[in-house]
């Protein structure tokens, strides 16, 4: 899932609940994660950087706060199969040290802190009726920036089945979409009369709607009790006035793509 010119797949692993993933009463747990990826320069870019992986999820029987890419949320529902709270993230802006020329000479972008929150909850398929040892989990988020970043805000959604290949190997598979405000398009998509005579693209004028789908996969192994390693792969198309933005058409590309490797230790 790609968030402006950050990609956040960089805490899958851990968003969603131990308790859920595990099927198992809630516990006090800490994990921490640490990793390497590649992901777009910016969104909407066709060349890419590499973007430390950084995440932690800390639980206990009262709250389960987590990292989730370059924000924090945290869960005050005590029901394992359901989750909801309030959410702070950051986004980095656009500015003109980016490769590509045309986009260098745009109007920059300013970095954003998003606040907002969000619902969520999964259930093992075997509860459902279904005969698979499989667990569904779905999750829909607000956010809103409060630092004249983009100004706009986005709302997010996600449909995730997670299945156990073996007692120590499980895979993920998730897909995504996000809904983008006007001023958010207009930040990171529009390109003005100004903006098209120093950077030769078409001018475009970007209206809100959705504005990406994606598809994420993870493979997790656990060495031992303690140790696991995650392998992420992750692809989103830009569609809408997002993917038809001269930016994109002329300068960048619509298929946005990340991967990495997280190594994660749980502490309890």
């Amino acid at each position: 899932m790609i968030q402006g010119a950050r990609i956040l797949v960089s805490a899958f692993i851990l968003t969603l609940p131990s308790a859920v993933l595990a099927q198992e009463a809630r516990k006090p747990t800490l994990t921490v994660s640490a990793g390497i990826g590649a992901k777009p320069e910016y969104e909407g870019a066709d060349t890419y950087e590499p973007l430390p992986l950084l995440a932690f999820d800390h639980e206990n029987r009262f709250i389960e706060v987590r990292s989730r890419g370059l924000g924090i949320e945290a869960d005050f529902v005590p029901a394992l199969t359901f989750q909801a709270g309030p959410l702070a993230r950051y986004r980095g802006g656009r500015d003109d040290d980016v490769d590509n020329s045309a986009v260098a000479a745009l109007s920059e972008v300013g970095e954003s802190i998003e606040l907002g929150a969000y619902i969520g909850g999964g259930a093992p398929l075997q509860r459902l009726g279904i005969n698979d040892p499989g667990i569904v989990a779905g999750r829909l988020s607000f956010a809103h920036d409060v630092n004249e970043g983009h100004d706009g805000f986005l709302v997010e959604g996600s449909l995730s089945f997670i299945r156990p290949v073996t007692d120590d190997l499980k895979a993920i598979v998730s897909l995504s979409t996000s809904y983008a405000s006007g001023r958010y398009m207009d930040a990171f998509f529009d390109v003005s009369a100004a903006d098209s005579v120093a950077s030769g693209l078409a001018p475009f004028s970007a209206n809100a709607g959705f504005k990406d789908v994606g598809i994420t996969g993870v493979i997790r192994y656990a060495f031992t009790d303690n140790w696991s390693a995650a392998f992420i792969g992750n692809y989103t198309r830009l569609v809408g006035d997002a993917a038809d933005s001269s930016i994109v058409k002329q300068a960048g590309s619509p298929n946005q793509f990340f991967s990495g490797i997280s190594i994660n230790y749980k502490a309890f």
